[in-house]
């Protein structure tokens, strides 16, 4: 393995090799060969910096290779001090995207040099070192080009350089700055290839010089390679091959008619036309049954383009169409139904595509496994790193298992779901927004099978991406992932540009706020005899003829992405790719206006069916109670709830929930797990009130958790101040027994806290003494509520059933009042009314969210009920309860004469009845007149 320049430079002296210095814009790299690979037919090494490719070109001897050119592009682990992460370690397999992209690169910047091979030549490049921000494509080119150039395979060179596009607006040689670049390859002036991508739209002006940047830099790296090649013996004679059959005047006369074709005229009539004139070429040149079989024979393709050429300079294209008229367009959206997030179908003539949207959460993302992203696991993570300042309570549980080394790297890869600003969670290592691309056998009317995405569809998928991506919106304003798909329904042509038309289609339909509307189309080329005629919008058939696939997709005035494919041997005159993007400028806009008649602005909201997402926002130095120790606390929200949370961005908690009217379960949705993230994040506050659980009882007092995760102190003394209740026979730890139980909820209000030790002091009876009314009250997590409660009315938390029961006694209660007018029945009456409205008024004033409980009137009112002796009320003697004072842990007698006093001097007053008995509340008269409609009075 080279580890650098230098090292191949001492490798070189040693095996007697050649060295060629080139310098681009400030840049240097090197072309040497003669120390490696000395069985290859040609073995070429490209050095820039830290940067090293190794090009090997064979040369298959079987002259009946179908393609004349195949391009491998391995990218090495261990180039970038990286081990393979396959299950054993190697890093042989099949090539992932990354390399599938380099490849063609490689392979559309040489081909067209490569137009007159004969045999098959295979070409291998081999990645050994790379340098930060490089990738080794642009030495591979050059490579390649001085490999098959030394070998007599091609007859000039081909150069390729990066021209980036700095922040600043100035240009310089590789990627910049930024991750805007033009990749070129091409010389003597003519380019033969184009890959441009963009992070943001570019105008045209920037493009076209960035372009001209490009073609000029071409020149010096043709230089070098001719030099190189003058210092190397002549190649040996290249194994011969079979001539094409030439065309006679009359084959040339007799396919004048194929391509003249009347507007509007489809792909099986030209296909019907080009069979016929295959017949009839078959039967003049008197080919074999092989040779006619062969729709890539030589000789077909060479009389089948010239009548495309001479149609296309007379006027005439093969639908009748003419060179600056696009094909009828057909737009519509949504094309599925809502249950697909977004779809949309988008159609240029015959060349359809079906485009489907899926908004997802950051789990959705794509890893990026790419061995050239350096890793950042030395600055983010070591072994003795300290587990600390986690959270406690209910949600602190940890596997007795797991060390702290193990819970601290558990937690930074949970920091690693980092949603970036422009795509990728983390740039590094997740990919926020993608598109797939998929082209069916049936889209051209052949049979086959269904297998994974070829090289093609890798290519045409990216290509869409790139121009897509940069008018996403940021993270911050669409926490979602897209996942973009299309599925070619019909092809004639051009369905990569068409792609980008229905995927803009379909994230409009999806709700997703773009930042302004993209279209794509191609621009074709037919040359004759120096002569170069563009073709807006080209047909299957004038892609396959023709000399040129320029495909330019972006917005009316700005551009996203490029590529550009070329069959002239030399390339493609810069003049005449310049025009070319000015007509496509053209088409673009009136795509672009035929897009906007459907769908002039993304729709307002996602669909239904797409997922709920709700934002807490908090102290980013919290976020570490969210997260828990080694994600605990995170996992057990997600599962608890069902619901997927992301820490993306700082001081922002996403919640992801299931789309749909009724997706909220009870207990599980995005709302109540934004109430948990609430209470975990925020900070307890002096004079705050909150709902503590009880987690221990001592003989001080008691241990509460409130927020979730923060345990506080209550000591005895902020328990009540009413001596009665502290004269307990048993002391501090049986007032504390007597009062509270571990799982008990009580309201509390924070009186101190310890920012040393750490310790919160509650209190219970300053709560009580303080006058509620209007007081804001802290709720789970910071949310401010209004309570309307005074010092001796509080809210109690009832379960159904137990109102259920109250309501039933209560009725029979009520009715009795009507019933019975003796002593007894009316002093049992006035003990059961006075605890029923009470319940009552406190049954009205439940909340839903924070509960504030009397706990010391609601067990006296239960003891009350409990332990009241009924054999004294069915006696009469009435005074026996009636002269009761219903206390915590027992009553004492009053003086009877002062309670029968008080009652003789009673009045009836509000809310009491002629007889001085307190009405019922509204809901006792509503259930007595319904039972008395069903049963009568008793």
């Amino acid at each position: 393995m080279i580890r650098s320049a230098r090292l191949s430079s001492r490798a070189a002296r040693a095996f007697s090799s050649k060295i060629f210095p080139v310098r681009v814009e400030g840049h240097t790299f090197n072309l040497s060969t003669g120390y490696l690979s000395p069985l290859s037919l040609a073995t070429i090494t490209s050095t820039s910096a830290s940067t090293n490719t190794l090009v090997n070109n064979h040369i298959c001897r079987d002259s009946t290779s179908t393609s004349p050119l195949t391009i491998n592009f391995v990218n090495r682990h261990a180039a970038n001090g990286r081990i393979p992460g396959s299950v054993q370690r190697r890093d042989f397999g099949r090539s992932d995207d990354n390399e599938i992209l380099a490849a063609r690169v490689v392979d559309r910047c040489i081909r067209p040099a490569t137009s007159t091979l004969g045999n098959g030549v295979e070409v291998t490049c081999m990645v050994q070192a790379v340098d930060t921000g490089s990738d080794g494509i642009t030495l591979a080119v050059n490579g390649v080009s001085a490999g098959l150039w030394s070998q007599g395979l091609i007859d000039g060179g081909v150069g390729c350089v990066e021209i980036g596009l700095n922040a600043d607006g100035s240009l310089s040689p590789g990627k910049g700055d930024s991750e805007t670049f033009m990749t070129v390859g091409g010389g003597n002036g003519k380019v033969t290839m184009i890959e441009f991508g963009a992070s943001k739209p570019i105008s045209e002006d920037k493009v076209k010089e960035m372009l001209k940047a490009a073609v000029e830099a071409l020149e010096p790296i043709i230089d070098t390679q001719r030099k190189l090649l003058s210092k190397l013996p002549s190649p040996p004679p290249l194994p011969p091959s079979t001539p094409p059959i030439p065309l006679t005047p009359e084959l040339t006369e007799l396919g004048r008619h194929v391509y003249r074709g009347e507007k509007g005229e489809g792909k099986a009539f030209r296909g019907k036309r080009e069979a016929e004139y295959r017949s009839l070429v078959v039967e003049k040149l008197g080919l074999s049954e092989e040779e006619a079989a062969d729709e890539d024979n030589e000789t077909l393709y060479k009389a089948l383009k010239l009548s495309l050429k001479d149609a296309a300079f007379d006027g005439q294209r093969a639908d009748g169409r003419g060179t600056a008229e696009l094909r009828s367009l057909v737009a519509a959206a949504p094309a599925l139904p809502d249950v697909v997030h977004g779809s949309a179908v988008f159609g240029r003539g015959e060349t359809q595509v079906l485009s489907t949207v899926t908004l997802g959460t950051p789990h959705d993302s794509i890893r990026i496994r790419d061995p050239y992203r350096h890793s950042r696991i030395s600055s983010k993570y070591t072994v003795d790193m300290e587990a600390n300042g986690y959270p406690v309570g209910s949600l602190r549980s940890v596997g007795p298992q797991e060390t702290e080394a193990m819970m601290d790297l558990k937690k930074w890869e949970a920091e690693q779901m980092l949603v970036g600003q422009g795509g990728a969670f983390d740039k590094e290592e997740y990919q926020r927004s993608f598109l797939h691309y998929d082209f069916p056998s049936y889209s051209v009317g052949e049979v086959g099978g269904m297998t994974g995405p070829n090289r093609r569809s890798v290519g045409h998928g990216n290509l869409a991406e790139k121009a897509i991506l940069p008018i996403l919106p940021d993270a911050s304003e669409f926490p979602y992932v897209i996942r973009m798909t299309s599925e070619v329904t019909s092809s004639n042509g051009s369905s990569s540009m068409a792609t980008v038309c229905g995927t803009m289609l379909a994230l409009m339909d999806a709700g997703v706020p773009v930042k302004e509307q993209v279209a794509g189309i191609s621009v074709g080329l037919v040359e004759r005899d120096g002569e170069y005629l563009p073709l807006l919008d080209i047909t299957g058939t004038e892609d396959h003829y023709g000399e040129m696939d320029f495909k330019i997709a972006g917005t009316k005035d700005r551009i996203t992405a490029i590529q550009l494919d070329c069959k002239l041997k030399e390339g493609v005159p810069l003049d005449v790719l310049l025009d070319s993007m000015d007509l496509a400028k053209t088409g673009r806009s009136t795509i672009l206006d035929t897009m906007k008649d459907e769908l002039d602005a993304p729709r307002r909201e996602v669909k239904r069916s797409a997922p709920r997402v709700e934002i807490v926002r908090f102290d980013p130095v919290r976020k570490k109670d969210l997260v828990g120790p080694g994600g605990v606390v995170l996992n057990q929200i997600e599962a608890h709830y069902g619901v997927v949370l992301d820490l993306s961005q700082e001081g922002q908690c996403l919640i992801y929930g299931e789309g749909g009217e009724d997706s909220y379960e009870s207990g599980r949705g995005v709302k109540e797990a934004r109430n948990a993230v609430n209470e975990l994040v925020a900070d307890v506050e002096i004079g705050g009130i909150y709902e503590g659980v009880v987690l221990d009882v001592k003989d001080f007092g008691a241990t509460v958790e409130i927020l979730r995760n923060k345990e506080a102190i209550l000591h005895v003394s902020e328990l009540t101040d009413d001596p009665d209740l502290l004269k307990h026979p048993e002391g501090n730890k049986g007032v504390v027994e007597s009062l509270l139980a571990i799982g008990m909820k009580i309201d509390l209000l924070c009186t101190d806290i310890d920012k040393v030790r750490g310790h919160i002091k509650m209190s219970r009876k300053q709560l009580v003494k303080r006058n509620l009314m209007g007081v804001e009250a802290q709720g789970r997590g910071g949310e401010v509520e209004k309570s309307d409660i005074n010092e001796e009315q509080h809210e109690i938390d009832v379960e159904d059933d137990d109102e259920d029961d109250d309501e039933e006694d209560n009725e029979d209660n009520d009715e009795d009042d009507g019933d019975n007018e003796n002593d007894l029945d009316d002093n049992e009456d006035d003990l059961d009314d006075d605890l029923d409205d009470d319940l009552d008024d406190d049954l009205d004033k439940v909340s839903t969210s924070v509960k504030y409980v009397d706990y010391e009137m609601v067990r006296a009112r239960e003891w009350a009920i409990a332990n009241i002796d009924q054999s004294l009320l069915k006696k009469g003697d009435v005074s026996a309860a009636d002269g009761y004072d219903i206390s915590k842990h027992g009553y004492k007698e009053k003086d009877k004469d002062e309670k029968k006093k008080g009652q003789a001097e009673k009045k009836p007053g509000k809310g009491r009845n002629s007889k001085g008995r307190r009405r019922a509340s509204r809901a006792t008269q509503t259930r007595k007149k319904k039972k008395g409609g069903k049963e009568g009075k008793k």
